[in-house]
């Protein structure tokens, strides 16, 4: 996996990062400024968004954050109002989660099993998501959460198997949050939301442990066979998925 570049420092966001550079089988890697990654956008500063939408040329914004989420932080979201930038949002997981069902702390294979279960329980929103990355005008375009670890990464590990990226890399994407970690956990202890609904500032930083993901992947296969059946059994057309793979191929959409 090539790493040169796929973090990039975005100021007042956490977690922020490329997709490119991940191998696939045939030694090829996927393509740069394409698609990106990120904790939630709300406290980008000023020069954070220029890096976004100048420097990064960000089309569009996919927030898989619930409604209440975004409600929440809307007053400080400058970006979901930029002009310049399509705004999306697709919540994965319903408004009554947020405060019922946490991603149980220190228990990776049980958090690989959450993600398993919000998949199968939101294939309009995972087809939904799909769609918009592998809309031609979209590209580039930023995926978010409020970590930018289980949501985003749920669904990003999905999209990467489903195309053929080495399942190392796969992984390596997934745990590369890591180097985030103190950030994000403070982050979300500053934020009011997520502090109800757990004390962040009890638990170690919110790290991601590759057991997780693999646990999660390993559930999509024993279900539906592999990655990529798993997002046509979502609803998402053959074509989109074939999409994707040019998309992060380095090709051009076409209409």
């Amino acid at each position: 996996m090539r790493t040169r570049n796929r973090l990039i420092d975005v100021d007042g966001v956490v977690n922020f990062r490329d997709l490119g550079g991940l191998r696939f089988a045939g030694g090829s890697t996927t393509a740069f400024g394409k698609i990106f990654r990120s904790g939630s956008l709300d406290r980008a500063t000023d020069l954070g968004i220029a890096t976004l939408v100048d420097e990064l040329r960000v089309k569009t914004v996919v927030d898989l954050r619930t409604p209440t989420e975004i409600a929440w932080n809307s007053d400080s979201y400058r970006l979901m109002h930029d002009p310049r930038v399509r705004y999306a949002q697709v919540s994965i997981l319903p408004d009554h989660v947020l405060n019922s069902e946490i991603f149980p702390v220190g228990q990776p294979i049980a958090i690989g099993e959450v993600y398993f279960r919000h998949v199968v329980n939101a294939p309009k929103e995972i087809a939904q998501a799909v769609a918009l990355v592998v809309a031609p005008q979209n590209a580039p375009i930023v995926l978010h959460c409020a970590a930018g670890r289980d949501r985003t990464g749920m669904v990003v590990a999905l999209l990467l198997d489903a195309i053929g990226v080495l399942r190392e890399d796969v992984i390596a994407d997934y745990a590369a949050t890591n180097a985030s970690a103190d950030k994000i956990t403070e982050s979300l202890r500053l934020n009011p939301i997520y502090a109800a609904d757990r004390p962040v500032s009890e638990h170690e930083p919110l790290g991601a442990d590759p057991r997780s993901v693999i646990a999660f992947l390993d559930q999509v296969e024993a279900r539906f066979g592999d990655s990529r059946q798993c997002l046509q059994w979502c609803g998402v057309p053959v074509q989109d998925i074939d999409r994707l793979n040019t998309l992060l191929s380095g090709g051009t959409i076409s209409e």
